[in-house]
């Protein structure tokens, strides 16, 4: 059962992909899995049996929704037993659902603006979604402390906490997947006067990758520095920057990741281990 729930998923990861991409190779999918591609072929048919260990490995890659992850491996019989897993589920659903959607920083940023209104309606109007929309991120957020309503008043609280890189790569994923297509939602119907889309093409070095990291970093605080304290703020913004290869790459540069990833305002601006 359990061997056949992870093909499953493999093959349905594969499809999603070859569906958005017609030239997506099990040799891509393979290197994502960081995996040969003999094993994943013989995995997705049935001709390897996978163990517990490995099968975490590639859930993992496959950066599930940890609802759906965990599913997947409490069918394994040596799979470790979770105390208080439903109450555990729902944070990491919570939690899950705070990074990877962009209302909630949004609304974050909001409550910050000078004619902020504690109202679904308003909010729902200021950030073009519907009242349902509005009306569950606003209560997730107060569930998770990030917002509280002192008499008529909705406040952030400046509350952070931390999250498993499990919930944190794949929830991030799923924020830059999210950005790109409300970026291509504004560029279609926002003026550019109170927009900017830049982008350039170049040759370059692998290895200067982590230094071209560090100076974004340091862009985005000087950005942060520029606007974000000022007072009296009217508007929400968000500034997104990529950087991708356009070439297959050869080597891939060592990179230090943090194990874990501190959750604030702006945690889904911070890359992840994608």
């Amino acid at each position: 059962m359990e061997q056949e729930a992870l093909q499953r998923v493999l093959k349905e990861a594969y499809l999603k992909q070859k569906l958005k991409n017609s030239s997506y190779s099990l040799r891509a999918f393979s290197r994502k899995l960081k995996m040969q591609p003999s094993a994943v072929s013989e995995i997705m048919k049935g001709q390897r049996r996978v163990s517990i260990k490995l099968a975490t490995r590639i859930v993992g890659h496959l950066n599930l929704h940890p609802k759906d992850a965990r599913r997947v491996l409490s069918l394994f019989a040596d799979s470790p037993k979770v105390e208080d897993s439903a109450a555990q589920e729902e944070l990491s659903h919570e939690i899950f659902s705070l990074i990877s959607e962009w209302q909630h920083y949004a609304i974050l940023s909001l409550v910050e603006t000078q004619d902020f209104q504690n109202d679904v309606v308003w909010i729902a109007e200021r950030l073009n979604l519907r009242k349902s929309e509005a009306k569950g991120a606003v209560e997730r957020l107060i569930r998770l402390g990030l917002l509280k309503e002192e008499g008529q008043e909705l406040k952030a609280t400046g509350k952070a906490f931390r999250t498993s890189d499990g919930i944190h790569s794949a929830a991030v994923q799923h924020a830059h997947l999210a950005s790109f297509e409300l970026a291509k939602q504004v560029l279609e119907t926002v003026d550019v006067e109170v927009r900017d889309f830049t982008s350039m093409t170049f040759a370059t070095r692998a290895d200067l990758l982590p230094e071209a990291k560090k100076l974004i970093r340091e862009f985005y605080g000087k950005m942060n520095s520029l606007l974000e304290n000022t007072s009296q703020p009217n508007e929400v913004y968000q500034m997104n920057i990529q950087l991708l290869p356009l070439t297959s790459v050869r080597e891939v540069p060592s990179v230090s990741v943090p194990t874990s990833m501190p959750l604030a305002k702006r945690s889904a601006d911070v890359e992840g281990e994608l």
